[in-house]
């Protein structure tokens, strides 16, 4: 996730900063007067953004490969895992399918023991 969020931040800065780059030289060669010093360096913003642009467009993908192997990791965690049986003040509770199914089902085990702890044993 932190490299995904790194990648992402890193596409997204390269990305404003070669449009700034390609909109500057264009500005910048619109309003040279046939100043050849201007132009030079107009051209060489407006390269220099698109390499920048270019850039941008890898580290996106490079996100993307972060974010699919999230993707595929968070299934393979959701796979048909081994029942496990808890036992809490003699009560045990057998967790059985994959891992949210077993979340679950460990969620209500413990919300059950939580309602008979909270529940007072005499009337009042």
């Amino acid at each position: 996730m932190k490299a995904a969020r790194k990648a992402k931040t890193k596409a997204l800065v390269q990305g404003v900063l070669g449009s700034l780059l390609v909109i500057a030289g264009a500005v910048a060669a619109a309003d040279s007067n046939n100043n050849v010093g201007t132009e030079v360096a107009a051209t060489g913003a407006i390269i220099g953004g698109a390499i920048v642009l270019g850039q941008s467009f890898q580290t996106r993908a490079e996100m993307k490969v972060h974010r699919e192997a999230l993707v595929e990791l968070g299934q393979s965690i959701n796979i048909e895992i081994a029942p496990q049986v808890v036992e809490y003040e003699n009560q045990t509770a057998e967790l059985v399918g994959d891992a949210a199914q077993q979340y679950k089902q460990w969620i209500a085990f413990l919300k059950k023991i939580y309602d008979l702890e909270a529940t007072p044993e005499k009337q009042l």
